[in-house]
């Protein structure tokens, strides 16, 4: 079932419009008052998406707030806005709803923003397409817990979902899925090419 954004997915995800909202959400208390959410998948740093040039400017958290009323640009999600509130308080938010916002907003010139900011992964990727951009982990690292979204009051999926995540983080599943998806690591993850020596004549492992 398709969603057109982060707010779009917080409204439909708990309207019968969907039971699992398959895009991984922050895990933020205000989060939990629109829907239930499993136990989390993966934990992500903070990052921010800024020009290269000026990444030296936003190596900590206290010397971005001595920048003064810095543009950051966020979804438009909960999350985000309490993010902001609390660790940038000074800030002026540039919201974003979906790709075709964020794109629009990487490719302009000149930039409505100083800084995106995102998970540390996730801004990693969006320099690759955009190599005018360097990602950036502020001092101190902040990490934040990801997990997927659940209709309220479906605690029979909830359980499920929890009990199906524990199985695959402990099988060593989502760490595969990471390095291969996240990191780029695709020789670790494929299985070794048939081979004579070794499938056959057993001589090396």
């Amino acid at each position: 079932m398709p969603i057109d954004s982060i707010p779009d997915a917080e409204e439909r995800v708990n309207t019968d419009y969907c039971d699992v909202l398959m895009s991984l959400m922050p895990m933020a208390p205000e989060m939990t008052l629109r829907f239930a959410m499993a136990v989390p998948v993966l934990d992500s740093a903070v990052g921010l998406v800024v020009e290269d040039h000026r990444r030296r400017a936003f190596r900590t958290w206290d010397a971005i707030r001595a920048l003064g009323p810095v543009r950051i640009a966020s979804s438009d999600s909960l999350a985000s806005r309490r993010f902001l509130d609390q660790t940038l308080p000074g800030a002026q938010p540039v919201l974003f709803e979906d790709n075709d916002d964020l794109n629009a907003l990487l490719s302009a010139d000149p930039l409505i923003f100083d800084a995106l900011l995102m998970p540390a992964e996730e801004g990693a990727a969006w320099t690759i397409r955009y190599p005018r951009f360097n990602l950036v982990t502020p001092s101190p690292i902040l990490i934040v817990p990801f997990a997927y979204a659940v209709q309220q009051g479906d605690d029979a999926l909830l359980n499920f979902l929890n009990a199906w995540l524990l199985n695959v983080r402990g099988n060593g599943t989502v760490d595969a899925l990471y390095r291969y998806w996240m990191l780029g690591q695709v020789q670790q993850t494929k299985p070794p090419r048939w081979s004579v020596v070794r499938d056959v004549l057993g001589w090396v492992d």
